[in-house]
């Protein structure tokens, strides 16, 4: 989960990959994001997210990687970096909308403070529940 101003919130490695954190292809999947936004801005009459769909799709791969994206529409990024590259594109929408409704039941709380890295047992654990399900 990524900040409006690109600063990550959380990152949660899955159990299979708890060593491992993607730095460098995520900050690569933010200029991505960001570039997908500005052309989307360009071609279009309204300069908003309302007229993106929050599902970026498939951003870039590596040698052993795939990335995804998503941005609400308040400009809060999703990304996932999936080592399986046979992932079908239905389970990461799926993926997509079970983490941003919980990211949506999570700045609910009328205790979270907007832009600041999430803290919340509760979240992290039901984010790992998601992703390694």
């Amino acid at each position: 989960v990524i900040g409006k101003d690109n600063k990550p919130l959380v990152i949660q490695p899955t159990k299979l990959n708890t060593d491992k954190i993607f730095d460098d292809e995520i900050y690569a999947a933010l200029d991505i994001i960001d570039e997908k936004i500005a052309l989307s801005k360009r071609h279009s009459h309204q300069p908003s997210l309302l007229n993106l769909d929050c599902y970026l799709g498939f951003l870039y791969p590596t040698e052993d990687k795939r990335l995804y994206g998503y941005i609400t529409n308040t400009s809060i990024k999703f990304i996932i970096v999936c080592t399986d590259v046979d992932v079908r594109e239905e389970q990461i929408k799926k993926l997509f909308k079970q983490i941003h409704n919980l990211y949506v039941e999570t700045v609910s709380n009328p205790f979270f403070v907007p832009e600041q890295p999430i803290t919340s047992t509760r979240f992290t654990s039901r984010l790992s529940a998601i992703i390694n399900a």
